[in-house]
């Protein structure tokens, strides 16, 4: 009498080039959450308002130099 089949059992794990795809996936985009569940950011007008400061001339300044060196 033949030994009895048994039924086929899960992999252990993902193909490698499917655990690759998964990783290049995570470092692209980070950890993303299922559509339904996606929180919208809610931002306070004081936030807002942080965002349309004037910035120091100093300030300014200096970032218009590197700017101007990285361009070089």
């Amino acid at each position: 009498m033949p030994r009895a089949q048994k039924p086929a059992s899960k992999p252990k794990h993902d193909p490698l080039h499917v655990q690759l795809h998964e990783d290049s996936v995570h470092a692209k985009y980070g950890n993303v959450s299922q559509p339904g569940k996606r929180n919208k950011s809610k931002r306070d007008k004081s936030d807002r308002e942080s965002e349309d400061e004037v910035r120091p001339m100093k300030i300014l300044r200096r970032d218009y130099d590197l700017s101007s060196y990285r361009l070089r």
